[in-house]
């Protein structure tokens, strides 16, 4: 039996931000989680002690086949058994939101000759995406008559963000919480802004380093909650602008990119000027085309479907392709 603890902080590739927090790997983003490679019978994952008001979702790709699995108390053991001698690579994501980081602790390898191997290499394509519900993937898996929120019913690698990085064999991050805008939530509430949260580790505000992870490409799709919230248009654009300006500070090199519209349109003509008056030949306005029963890309509470984020990760792929040459 081997043991990988995983606050060693080697031997496994961290996915997403994240940071080591009570002796676990702490990871709180979209899509965020670990890869390793091993060869092993078996392999169980193991958890620090985990508390949501419902289960968080986590899929996991072993040699590229996925499945689900839930935490609800971070008892749960991860098992993975009946495996063949050979090599394998274990990926672990979280694909529904929580208040609170999970904390992974460990993997165990169980077998005769078990072993870690050399961690995959991250991809050298890099995108950043920044946004709200539906970078999250929230309601992308349930019907349209569905109104209320279930963490079963989401899935942020059923996003545009994550298709978008795939298609393009990029390694993606995903910071992101439902219900905010760059102004204010869709109440027209202040707390946890994009323009805030964008610069932490975790919800915890540890401040993260943009030194660590410099992207190709940064995606912005914000704007819905905003207009929701009741933001008008000057204040949003005055906002957009310096958002902008800031990311253009941390990331002095990357195309940026803000996609817009699949839920709402009023701040399309507001971005389309915000960016031209940038004058920056790196930055781009997308305007997206709202999601609609007629075209069956509707989800949950009126959000994008998997059939919408396949359109739009599509289109923001094509876009990249055609910016950047990839």
């Amino acid at each position: 039996m081997l043991t990988l603890l995983l606050a060693d902080e080697s031997g496994y590739l961290p996915i997403g931000r994240s940071r080591i927090r009570d002796g676990a790997l702490a990871v709180y983003w979209p899509n965020s989680g670990f890869s390793i490679r091993f060869k092993a019978r078996s392999a169980i994952v193991s958890f620090k002690p985990f508390s949501s008001g419902a289960p968080l979702y986590l899929k996991a790709f072993l040699d590229g086949k996925a499945t689900k699995h839930t935490v609800a108390t971070g008892d749960e053991k991860l098992l993975f058994e009946s495996l063949d001698d050979g090599e394998h690579t274990l990926t672990l994501l979280r694909v529904s939101e929580s208040i609170d980081a999970l904390r992974i602790e460990s993997v165990t390898l169980l077998g005769e000759n078990a072993a870690f191997l050399d961690p995959p290499a991250e991809k050298e394509r890099r995108i950043e995406f920044f946004g709200d519900s539906i970078t999250c993937g929230y309601g992308v898996l349930a019907e349209p008559t569905v109104t209320g929120y279930t963490t079963f019913e989401q899935d942020s690698t059923m996003a545009y963000a994550y298709m978008t990085a795939e298609k393009l064999n990029a390694s993606g991050r995903y910071e992101a919480i439902s219900g905010q805008g760059i102004l204010c939530n869709c109440n027209g509430e202040k707390a946890l802004e994009i323009t805030k949260f964008y610069r932490w580790t975790l919800r915890d505000e540890t401040p993260w380093d943009f030194s660590l992870w410099t992207p190709d490409v940064v995606v912005v799709n914000a704007g819905t909650n905003d207009s929701w919230g009741g933001v008008d248009s000057a204040a949003f654009g005055a906002k957009a602008d310096e958002f902008l300006r800031e990311l253009r500070e941390v990331y002095p090199d990357a195309l940026l990119i803000w996609a817009y519209g699949m839920m709402d349109v009023r701040f399309t003509d507001t971005l389309t000027a915000v960016v031209a008056a940038l004058g920056d030949e790196r930055v781009r306005f997308l305007p997206l085309a709202p999601i609609d029963l007629k075209n069956g890309d509707v989800g949950g509470g009126g959000h994008p479907n998997v059939n919408a984020s396949i359109r739009v990760s599509d289109l923001l792929a094509k876009t990249i392709k055609n910016e950047l040459g990839w």
